[in-house]
C-alpha cells in the first residue's frame, strides 16, 4: 500500500495496524474482514470508509486530511454505532491485536 494517509490513519487508530509489506492487499483485507474481533473489523471498515471520503474531499475540494483526526473520528463514529457493551473496550484501545490476525 503506497498511500501514506491510510498507513498513518490505521496506525493512529486503536488498531495500531501496520500495512504488511509481504502480503497481498486483498488477502490482508480479507484477514481483517473475517477477524473474530468484531469491534476491530467494524473500526477497520469505518477507517476505510473515512479514507474513501477523505480521498473524495481531496479530489473535489482540494482538502487535506489529518490522519490522526481521521482515526479519531472513525473511532467516535464506530462507538456511536456500537451497542453499549463494546464501547469501553474500543475506547480503551481494546481492539489492538498482535500479528496479522485481527491486527
Amino acid at each position: 500500500m503506497k498511500c501514506n494517509l491510510s498507513k498513518l490513519a490505521l496506525f493512529a487508530s486503536h488498531l495500531g495496524s501496520h500495512t504488511p509489506i509481504n502480503m497481498d492487499l486483498n488477502c490482508w483485507m480479507s484477514e481483517w474482514l473475517s477477524c473474530a474481533d468484531k469491534e476491530g473489523s467494524q473500526l477497520f471498515c469505518t477507517i476505510l470508509w473515512k479514507l474513501w471520503f477523505a480521498r473524495n474531499l481531496a479530489i473535489f475540494n482540494g482538502a487535506i486530511t489529518d490522519p490522526v483526526k481521521l482515526a479519531q473520528t472513525a473511532v467516535q463514529f464506530t462507538q456511536e454505532a456500537m451497542p453499549k457493551k463494546g464501547l469501553n473496550n474500543l475506547a480503551e484501545g481494546g481492539t489492538q491485536k498482535a500479528g496479522i490476525t485481527c491486527l
